[in-house]
């Protein structure tokens, strides 16, 4: 990820310097700004696939790359063939120095576009990519464990958005003309693709820690536990781990309740799954509600209280969930029930 953040901050620094700000057309120096601006987000997939997908990189994942192989390979013969009057032209034009349109120029241009286009045409196919991914992360993660606040990817939502919020400058800076392009547009890409990066990597990090320590936990639980046992031994082992209200106790993950049952915690997830059609962590917020519903029911506990002995890390959480199972708010709950 930091290897990413580095070669699109020389992009921008060869973008920059040695186009926008040079005085004559250099094609060996515009050809490697190409090449750099269509393999970064290529960089960026191959850093944030074998986390999200938890494998290592292979041969084909290389395959991101022939899209600049291909744009190049095309764009050195037609280049090749444009008057060096014309590439003068081109370059000026893009500075917002001339007004000039030829026909090699307007080839140039549309050259010059598409590889802006193809750009942002990667990053959004990495931004669904990693939507897709993540949904899957977090929807795996549901079958382990209660809550994911203290592990979901700081946070998903703000990751996305800058990443949506970046393609948006991005494009908008890359499609009109330098000569009206506000000086603090710049300024507010490079903020937010530092934010971008930062957020990305503590994302990333935390993905791979959580897989560890899942992988970790549920190996060790394994081995312990490989005895089959049968689906009503576990019913009424998980029955009465209910009536002990298990659920209350912050924290509490599948591995941890099949450990206490003296199960493999495959097969209490795959009992929770065929009995029940929920995750681990719906099974639990649904007992967590109906103990809310009572102890809403008294108006001396604050909603602070109630969701403390009722087994959620915070209010917000509790909130959440509870607005997800009953489809009203606790306060709208309370207010029904007197």
């Amino acid at each position: 990820m930091g290897f990413t953040f580095l070669f699109e901050g020389l992009t921008s620094l060869l973008n920059i310097s040695l186009i926008y700000r040079a005085e004559t057309f250099h094609l060996p120096v515009y050809v490697l700004y190409l090449a750099m601006l269509l393999v970064t987000p290529a960089f960026y997939y191959l850093a944030v696939r074998p986390l999200l997908r938890e494998e290592r990189i292979r041969s084909r994942n290389l395959w991101i790359f022939q899209t600049a192989v291909i744009f190049l390979a095309v764009y050195l013969p037609v280049v090749s063939g444009i008057t060096p009057s014309d590439r003068e032209v081109f370059f000026r034009l893009i500075q917002g120095r001339s007004e000039s349109v030829s026909t090699g120029v307007s080839v140039l241009l549309t050259l010059d576009r598409t590889a802006y286009a193809l750009y942002l045409a990667e990053y959004l196919f990495i931004q669904v990519f990693s939507i897709i991914n993540l949904s899957g992360y977090l929807k795996s993660l549901e079958n382990y464990y209660s809550d994911l606040n203290a592990r979901t990817l700081i946070p998903v939502v703000s990751i996305l958005s800058l990443m949506g919020l970046r393609l948006i400058i991005l494009g908008v800076s890359g499609f009109i003309s330098r000569s009206v392009l506000p000086s603090w547009l710049p300024v507010l890409q490079a903020v937010v693709s530092v934010l971008f990066y930062a957020i990305a990597a503590l994302c990333v990090c935390r993905v791979r820690y959580t897989a560890e320590e899942l992988g970790k936990m549920a190996q060790q639980q394994a081995e312990r536990m490989r005895t089959p046992v049968a689906n009503d031994v576990i019913q009424s082992r998980i029955g009465k781990l209910v009536e002990d209200k298990f659920y209350l106790e912050q924290n509490v993950n599948l591995i941890d309740l099949a450990t206490r049952i003296g199960v493999n915690s495959k097969y209490v997830s795959d009992y929770l799954h065929y009995h029940y059609g929920e995750t681990f962590m719906s099974f639990v917020n649904r007992l967590r509600v109906e103990e809310s519903k009572r102890l809403l029911q008294k108006e001396n506990l604050s909603m602070e209280e109630i969701s403390d002995m009722a087994g959620y890390s915070n209010v917000s959480t509790f909130y959440r969930n509870f607005t997800k199972v009953t489809g009203m708010s606790p306060s709208k709950f309370r207010e029904s029930a007197e």
